[in-house]
């Protein structure tokens, strides 16, 4: 490769990594070199308005949870430049990084890696979280070798060491007779979400039914080791072709990365459905209209609440732009008052503004 076609580095020398005028044989300048890559990695540059992401990668479907006055973000790390989910090498661990203002971040160790020859053995990934019982229950995506997706939980107490369920897989489609399920070839069962209610807990997540359309399914349990299924909870229908004919592969308009939120007596369906993240209203959590839903971040992935506060709420999503120059998808942040006539997410582009926010969340 000439130099002149590679991408262009990021400058993150920071003043604790000025170079000095001292000589260094090999060792000394190889681990200087070391603790230079690590902390850059650790400490990547602050750059509210262009987003974040983990240098080297770019981020997908995440999830968000506070602990101890950080915000820490689970997502899945994809590589950067040409990327495809369903290459080998490509989606085998979770990522963890950390914020306590919501513009500076820190990058942790992946919590989660692939098995091989197991359920989880070529890919894992979006991750969702829910506090329960003073610990952390994290359910999050496998994809085996054949392209089944089925799903799997992990349990941890401070969000660095986790543990996977010995029950692993959940496998919540293997005797859904409505569903398209096989563990034997391509399937979908990803993006789960979970909620603890009536003293069950009920997770969302994105599945195909036997005609072929695309929807969002419902299971619950009250131990986590026997589920129960409850079916489709929205049917997008079949006809998901995608729109640019044009793109180098085949992509399918899938409703994914679904969120199911109570607020104000009524449930909140959130889900990306081909334009960015739509919502749907219901009276219950397990029935909702396609029809009915209605756009809520426009041109925006994956999407997570950071923070309520009465009908204000935080919110951030995956927006695909030149993150530190080099182009992928990073984390920005929005908001959103659920008291406006037509409620949708406004960026936010100022760290004034985000102060704001991070005032509120720490009072």
């Amino acid at each position: 490769m000439n130099r002149s076609s590679r991408p262009a580095r990021i400058h993150v020398r920071n003043q604790a990594m000025t170079r000095s005028d001292e000589s260094l044989n090999a060792f000394e300048a190889e681990e200087r070199l070391w603790h230079e890559y690590l902390e850059a990695y650790r400490h990547p540059p602050r750059d509210f308005a262009g987003g974040f992401r983990p240098l080297g990668g770019f981020i997908a479907d995440f999830t968000v949870v506070w602990h101890e006055q950080r915000m820490h973000m689970f997502h899945i790390d994809r590589r950067l430049g040409e990327t495809e989910c369903a290459w080998p090498g490509h989606e085998i661990f979770i990522g963890h990084a950390s914020t306590g203002d919501l513009v500076s971040w820190e990058v942790h160790d992946p919590v989660l890696l692939i098995r091989p020859g197991t359920w989880e053995g070529c890919h894992v990934g979006a991750p969702y979280i829910q506090p329960h019982d003073g610990r952390y229950v994290m359910a999050y995506q496998g994809i085996n070798e054949a392209g089944s997706q089925n799903l799997g939980l992990a349990f941890s107490d401070d969000l660095f060491e986790w543990k996977r369920s010995p029950h692993n897989p959940i496998s919540p489609l293997a005797q859904a007779e409505w569903a398209f399920w096989r563990s034997d070839g391509t399937a979908s069962c990803r993006d789960a979400h979970l909620n603890f209610v009536d003293d069950r807990f009920w997770l969302n997540f994105t599945a195909c039914t036997r005609e072929g359309g695309t929807c969002i399914a419902m299971a619950s349990s009250s131990d986590l080791v026997t589920w129960n299924d409850h079916g489709p909870i929205i049917d997008g229908g079949s006809d998901r072709n995608a729109d640019d004919e044009s793109a180098p592969f085949h992509h399918v308009h899938h409703i994914e990365s679904s969120a199911l939120i109570p607020h104000e007596g009524h449930w909140l369906l959130f889900g990306i459905d081909r334009d960015g993240i739509h919502y749907w209203e219901s009276p219950t959590m397990d029935r909702f209209d396609y029809a009915q839903g209605k756009p809520l971040w426009k041109d925006v992935g994956p999407g997570e609440v950071a923070w309520r506060d009465g009908s204000r709420w935080l919110m951030c999503a995956c927006h695909y732009e030149d993150g530190y120059g080099v182009p992928g998808s990073v984390l920005r942040f929005g908001e959103i008052d659920w008291s406006d006539a037509e409620p949708e997410v406004r960026m936010i582009t100022g760290e004034s503004r985000i102060a704001d926010w991070v005032r509120r969340i720490k009072t």
